[in-house]
Parts: structure tokens; sequence; C-alpha cells
């Protein structure tokens, strides 16, 4: 299962943090079910958070009711500017996973530690062999209450969700998000503890893209992330729906 070996976590907010963000629709549609004939939990507000990569932009859409503190949690992470200083795409393996979330500054990593873990929220992927699907996003952690700042992406539909800290918050949205998922390098593979050549997590953690940049120089990286839209309700037709004036009656 993905792992955080050590609880990084949250500092004080810099960069976007209290940015607005954008009202009316989003530039890529939030749908209220990305998985047709899958039971998602209802969402009262839902978002959607723009990254840039080294290989191209991507596109999350988010929903509270998936995870409520998941949700919360990320949107901090975005909204403090945290990825603007280059997080590694660290442990990219094919047809599996993709994970990320060490910021490439040592000195934010301290900062996030002392911010604390949040509790888990309750499992709603059902039972099965690949119940967590592609493009799906969730943090990584350690046990229960462990998740901090790293995450992952499903690069394919895998058998996660058992692990306490393996709940989806949101999903990839868009041909290019796909695009560029598919992209990122994976010729480091998984962590070397079982057998690839994955950076050492605790030498990110130490000496961020110092290390990174000297020994892993195919590496990708997310450059900036910011939620550009949020709504009420469960996708962005839902929350135009809500916002729309009510037509006046005529007696």
């Amino acid at each position: 299962a993905p792992q955080e070996v050590h609880a990084v976590q949250a500092p004080p907010a810099r960069g976007m943090a209290g940015a607005p963000h954008a009202a009316g629709l989003p530039p890529v549609e939030v749908p209220a079910n990305p998985f047709p004939g899958l039971d998602v939990p209802h969402s009262t507000e839902s978002s959607l958070v723009t990254c840039s990569s080294t290989k191209g932009p991507l596109h999350i859409a988010m929903y509270n009711g998936w995870s409520p503190h998941g949700y919360d949690r990320f949107k901090e992470i975005v909204d403090t500017g945290f990825f603007s200083s280059k997080v590694a795409l660290f442990r990219c393996v094919k047809n599996w996973i993709v994970q990320f979330g060490v910021s490439g500054e040592p000195r934010l990593t301290k900062l996030w530690r002392q911010k604390g873990s949040i509790p888990d929220d309750p499992q709603w992927l059902p039972k099965g062999a690949r119940r967590f699907k592609r493009g799906m996003i969730s943090f990584a952690g350690g046990g229960a209450n462990s998740r901090g700042t790293e995450l992952f992406f499903a690069n394919a539909d895998v058998g996660l969700g058992g692990a306490k800290h393996e709940t989806p918050f949101g999903v990839l949205v868009g041909a290019e998000s796909f695009k560029t998922l598919d992209a990122w390098y994976k010729g480091y593979g998984e962590l070397q503890a079982f057998g690839g050549h994955a950076p050492a997590q605790g030498k990110m953690y130490n000496r961020g893209l110092e290390y990174l940049e000297a020994e892993y120089p195919d590496i990708d990286y997310i450059t900036r992330c910011e939620v550009v839209w949020t709504g009420s309700g469960q996708g962005s037709a839902a929350a135009a729906a809500a916002a729309a004036p009510v037509a006046a009656l005529v007696p």
C-alpha cells in the first residue's frame, strides 16, 4: 500500500493562501458522478484544482462527501502554495500508482510535520479486486489517522482501498489530465524497499531538491496547483443550477 514513512504535515498559509476561488462555471466540467454505476457519497461542495507539471497540466475534481477530512486538507495544501516548492512524482509505477507530496524545501517539510495528521474518513469504495479507479487521488499513509501531505494517483484500476488512509477524495478529469498522468517518467519505478530505484523518502525530507536534482535528473514534478473553482452541491452542473436566478412569479 502507498505509505508515508513519516507524518509530514502542513505549514502556515503562504503563497496563494486566501486567494478567492472563481465563481461561475469551471474551465473543465466537474461531473456529479465521474463513475456511472458507482454509488458515490453525496457532496455538499465540490471543487476543481488545476496543476502544472513538468509534463503538462492536470485537473482534479474534488468532492467533500467522498472524504471530508481529505478534501479539506488537500485544499489547505493547495491554498498555501505547497506545490510551488516543486513536488516530485517520486514513486511512479506503471499500471499501479504515482506517489508524491514531499516538498522540495526541507524547511516546509518540517513546518508541515508540526501541523499534525488528519483523522481517517469512512471508506466508501465497494469491495472488489480493482475498486480504486484510474485517476482517483487519495492520501498515502502509514496506518490509522496518518494522512499528512503525501498522496497518490492510480495509474490504472487497482486493488487499493483496504487501508484506512486509502479513501479517494477526487479524480482527474479531462483528456489532457490523463495524457499528463501517462507521460510522467516511470523509469525509477518502485521504492527501493520493494526492489525499485525510486528516491529515498528520508533523503527527500532532509535534502529536498538538492538530493533529487543531483541523483534523479529524469524525475518529474508538480510545480504549481490552484483551486480554480468551488461550488455548492455535487459537481458544476448542480452548482450552476443552485446559483441560477429564480424566475419571478407573474400573477
